[in-house]
Parts: C-alpha cells; sequence; structure tokens
C-alpha cells in the first residue's frame, strides 16, 4: 500500500486538534525543527490568485542579505564552460567586486582597539593575514567598498557552528564572526571565498596548524573536498557534503555529480528565485565517459527532505503523543503556497520542473520555509513530454 494511504488510514490527514503542530526539536540535531511546523500566520494568508512570483518580501523571509550570481551571468559562465575546450588548470577570475576594494573590519575584546586589514584578491579568494595577540580575542565582519557589509547568519560564528555568509548589504547588522583567544600570539588567514563571483564563505587557518578532517573519506573535487552521501538521482548523479576547505561548518555546501550541461544551465536560469538552494559553484572535472570532462554543482546544503518526516524517519523530541509523519492543515497550506510561489516563477522563465515529489522537496530547519531541487528530468517550456507513468511521482 502507498505511503499516502497508509497515513490516511491513519488519520494523519484529518482535521487538526485546536493548536497543532508537528513534533518539537530534533534529538540529532543541534537546530530547532520547531520553524518547520509553524503554522501559517494570519498576515500570510493569501489566496492563489494573490501569488507574485518575484515577491521577496514574504514575512519572514530567509532570502533578506543573500547576494546570487546574477543569472544571466551564471548562464553565460556555464556555456562557456560546456564549449570550450577541458583544462585542468583553473582559469583567473576577475574580482566579483570589480575595483572595490574589501577590508576586514572588527574590534579586539581585550584592548577594545579597532582592527582595519585590507583583503586582496587572489583569482578565488579575498584575503588578508591577521597578528592576534596573546590572550586577545575579536570579532569582525568585511566591509566591500560601496556595497555595504558581509557578515554571519548567526552571532558569534565561528569555524565549529554551522552557518552561512550574508551579504553585502548597507543596512546595518550586529551579527559578526568571532576569533577565541589562546596563550600565545597567532598569525591567522583569513578569506572570503568566491568561486563563482558571490561569495560563499568566510574562514581562516592558523599559522602552521594543519586543519584535522573528520573522517578518512573526504577526497577532492574541483576546490572542494567532499565526503558523506547525501541521496543518489535516478540520472546517476550522486549528492554528497562538501566543504570549502578550511571554512569547516562556515563553509559546507551539498555537492552533486555528476551533472548534465543542460541540467546546469537549467539551474543557472531561475537559482535566484526563492524556494531554491543557492547555486554556489559549480566546474568541470575529468570523467571516463566523456573527454570534455563531467559537471559538478555545489548548492546550500538544506535538510531534512519532506519524504524522511512524512514517514516518520525524523527523530524528534515531543511531551504530547502526536504521530511521526504527521503534518497539520495550516502547515501544509504555508508549504503549498511557498512551492506555488516557485513553481509559478520557474515557470514563467519558461522552464518545468517534470519531477516534483516529497523526496525533491527540502525544508529548512531554522525558517518556515520549502526548497526545491533536482533539475534533472526539467526541460523547456513546449519542448519536454513523458509518457504516462514515468513521472516523478509514481513511488507516492
Amino acid at each position: 500500500m502507498p505511503r499516502v494511504a497508509q497515513l490516511a488510514q491513519l488519520g494523519a490527514f484529518g482535521p487538526p486538534k485546536e493548536g497543532y503542530k508537528v513534533p518539537g526539536s530534533a534529538a540529532t540535531c543541534a537546530l530547532d525543527d520547531g520553524a518547520l511546523v509553524t503554522p501559517t500566520s494570519p498576515s500570510e494568508k493569501c489566496e492563489l490568485k494573490d501569488l507574485d512570483p518575484e515577491d521577496r518580501c514574504e514575512a519572514g523571509s530567509s532570502f533578506e542579505g543573500k547576494r546570487w550570481l546574477e543569472p544571466q551571468l551564471a548562464l553565460e559562465a556555464v556555456q562557456r564552460l560546456s564549449s570550450g575546450s577541458f583544462s585542468l588548470a583553473p582559469a583567473r577570475k576577475a574580482p566579483p567586486f570589480g575595483q572595490r576594494r574589501c577590508r576586514l573590519l572588527g574590534f579586539w575584546g581585550t584592548s577594545g582597539e579597532e582592527i582595519n586589514e585590507e583583503m586582496r584578491w587572489d583569482g578565488t579568494t579575498y584575503s588578508c593575514h591577521l597578528e592576534i595577540p596573546a590572550r586577545e580575542d575579536a570579532m569582525f565582519q568585511v566591509l566591500v567598498e560601496g556595497l555595504g557589509r558581509m557578515y554571519p547568519s548567526i552571532e558569534g560564528a565561528n569555524l565549529s557552528i554551522r552557518h552561512e555568509l550574508l551579504g553585502p548589504e548597507e543596512a546595518h547588522h550586529d551579527a559578526a564572526w568571532f576569533l577565541d583567544s589562546a596563550r600565545s600570539k597567532r598569525r591567522a588567514w583569513i578569506f572570503v571565498a568566491c568561486p563563482q563571483s558571490c561569495a560563499v564563505c568566510l574562514g581562516w587557518k592558523f599559522q602552521g596548524e594543519e586543519i584535522p578532517k573528520e573522517t578518512e573519506d573526504w577526497r577532492e573535487m574541483g576546490p572542494w573536498l567532499i565526503s558523506s552521501h547525501i541521496g543518489q538521482g535516478k540520472q546517476g548523479a550522486v549528492v554528497c557534503t562538501g566543504r570549502w576547505p578550511s571554512a569547516s561548518k562556515g563553509g559546507v555546501a551539498a555537492v552533486k555529480y555528476p551533472v548534465e550541461a543542460e541540467e546546469l544551465e537549467l539551474y543557472a536560469r531561475v537559482h535566484d528565485i526563492p524556494g531554491l538552494p543557492d547555486l554556489l559553484d559549480f566546474g568541470r572535472l575529468p570523467g571516463p565517459r566523456t573527454e570534455k570532462g563531467e559537471f559538478y554543482m555545489a548548492m546550500s546544503k538544506i535538510e531534512p527532505c519532506l519524504d524522511i518526516l512524512l514517514r516518520g524517519q525524523l527523530h524528534i523530541h515531543d511531551t504530547s503523543p502526536q504521530t511521526l509523519g504527521r503534518i497539520s492543515w495550516p502547515v501544509v497550506a504555508g508549504m503549498g503556497l511557498r512551492l506555488l510561489r516557485t513553481l509559478q516563477a520557474i515557470h514563467k522563465r519558461g522552464i518545468l520542473h517534470c519531477d516534483l515529489k516529497p523526496g525533491n522537496i527540502l525544508l529548512h530547519r531554522r525558517a518556515p520555509h520549502v526548497q526545491l531541487i533536482d533539475l534533472g528530468r526539467a526541460g523547456y517550456l513546449g519542448r519536454t513530454a513523458f509518457k504516462a507513468g514515468e513521472g516523478g511521482m509514481r513511488d507516492y
């Protein structure tokens, strides 16, 4: 019996109780799952006819502060990559912020003195060296001249805390990165990685320090280190956890390989749409199937997927007797509206997803948003067709 039918027999889709919420926080993760299940607030209620695919002002939006690689620029870069000759040597890229200067700004925690260091572009990162006095900690942001500051999504972020880089933007934000103190003076190399003309992450490495790997199976994929198999598509592509070297939990991504050139082009056209993971990086590697190499793409890592939640495989604590795999109607309505916004925006750009299913819908733990993934079966409007029974929803 299909899982949906089983859940229906258990009453999973009956009218929710007053104040019903899917159970609280994940036992295996420090992030709060409560945000996944907050019912749609009255201010967010709207009719289907009122949906605006280009609206970025949704209440509580997690997209504030994000700067994407412009779709047209991303598309042109992908097309150059797919049409040009393959080379193992990485091409030196132009500075993503042009001639604008980039500076590390902050202050020392003990003395209160200012930190102001120029960061120089090396083709992939903006970086500088910071001399850290003994028993001194530091808080800092990154200023891009004329554009504003880059800052972390969490106050006091460091390499051991999962976070994202936001900005640059002119609005003031208090959140800053934190460097802890040590007994002796140190020299740190601090960088902002920009592999495809937009800032991906900030990290640092102390002189003479070797960064330990959490597992032994890390391997290189372009500039990324990948491990921890996340999933596999029906077209043979594998998705793994990726990390930017020396950025640790501040530079985490979902890296997909191999990716067809058409899928990468489609994603480049739409990746700035709210409801799709950010396109952080892409490139080409030597591959066994073609002398021209095979493509990879790195996207922001978001978890869990809706399929895991519906199957009751998300381990969560709850003090009241709720049912795993059940989602209340207000939550479903909120998810559905956000998903419709995303689909409308994709369709407006002449693209069909063609593989809509719970396994391709991600739930952001720290915000009530859904994210749609996997354009492996997508195609252009008017040029895409499937035989009956071959759609992505068959297993559900």
